[in-house]
């Protein structure tokens, strides 16, 4: 994945602050929590964007699609 590919992901997900959305969402391949500043360093290019994450997008991807389809039913319901 690219940077350019991630922050196109990242901002589809979560808007302007998706780098700290993404860091709270996800631990890293060892269960520790996320730092917000390894998400900042894939962003710039400092640090190549790990094959590991590509998985974890796919997850909070399909949990944020469940969330919206559950708020536009109710939005439809109104």
């Amino acid at each position: 994945m690219t940077k350019e590919e991630l922050h196109t992901i990242g901002r589809a997900l979560y808007g302007t602050h998706w780098q700290t959305q993404i860091a709270n969402a996800i631990t890293n391949l060892n269960g520790d929590a996320l730092d917000v500043r390894r998400v900042q360093q894939w962003a710039c290019g400092a640090r190549p964007v790990p094959n590991w994450l590509l998985p974890e997008l796919k997850v909070l991807a399909q949990k944020r699609m469940q969330d919206i389809l559950e708020i536009n039913k109710i939005l439809l319901a109104m």
